[in-house]
C-alpha cells in the first residue's frame, strides 16, 4: 500500500468485512485498534465495533452503529463508503493475510516515530528510555502474527500422544554404544 487513498480504501473494505464477515472479524478483533486507521471517521467506526463486540460479544449490526454514532459525518461515511460500496470478493484467509501485513505495518510505524521522537530528546536516560521502548515495540512488529497456536494441540492429538506413549519404538540413548546395545536402547 503506497498512497493515502489506497490505505483508506483498505481501511473501509477491513471495516465493511468486519461488520459483514464473521471469520473476519473474529480473527481480527483483538487485535485491531483504532489508532490503525488514517481516516478519522474509521476510527470513530472502529472504535465503536470494538466497543459494541466487547460488551455484547457479537458482531454490531449496522442499525446498531447508527445508534451510538453521535457525528453525521461518520454515519454518512459508513453508508456511502463501506455499507453500500461493493468489494471484490476475497477469500478470508487471504484478507486475513493482509490485514496482518497492515497491522505490522501501522506498529513498525508507530515504533519508528517513537525512536525518532526518542532520537531528539536532550536527556540521556530519556532517550535511552525511549529507544529501548522503540526497539521492544519493532520486535512485536515483527513478530506479529494472528496465529496463536503453539505446537501440539492435546485436544486435538490425543490418539497419536497416546499411542507414542504407549509404543516402544522410542529410544533415548545412554551416550554409551555397548551399554545402549546391550539393553536395546
Amino acid at each position: 500500500m503506497s498512497s493515502i487513498v489506497e490505505i483508506q480504501l483498505f481501511e473501509n473494505r477491513l471495516i465493511h468485512n468486519m461488520l459483514f464477515d464473521s471469520s473476519v472479524l473474529d480473527k481480527i478483533i483483538p487485535y485491531v485498534k483504532d489508532k490503525h486507521f488514517s481516516k478519522l471517521e474509521n476510527r470513530e467506526l472502529i472504535g465503536a465495533i470494538v466497543a459494541h463486540v466487547d460488551k455484547y460479544h457479537s458482531a454490531p449490526s449496522v442499525s446498531d452503529l447508527g445508534l451510538v454514532l453521535r457525528d453525521e459525518a461518520v454515519v454518512s461515511h459508513l453508508h456511502n463508503e463501506i455499507v453500500n460500496k461493493t468489494f471484490e470478493k476475497v477469500e478470508p484467509e487471504v484478507f486475513v493475510g493482509a490485514v496482518e501485513e497492515f497491522i505490522q505495518e501501522k506498529m513498525n510505524f508507530e515504533a519508528y516515530m517513537l525512536g525518532v521522537e526518542s532520537l531528539q530528546q536532550k536527556d540521556r536516560e530519556k532517550k535511552k528510555d525511549g529507544l529501548s521502548k522503540a526497539y521492544k515495540m519493532m520486535q512485536e512488529a515483527q513478530s506479529f502474527c494472528f496465529d496463536n497456536t503453539v505446537g501440539l494441540d492435546p485436544l486435538e492429538e490425543l490418539d497419536r500422544m497416546l499411542d507414542s506413549l504407549h509404543s516402544n519404538t522410542a529410544v533415548i540413548s545412554t551416550g554409551i554404544r555397548s551399554f545402549d546395545n546391550i539393553i536395546a536402547g
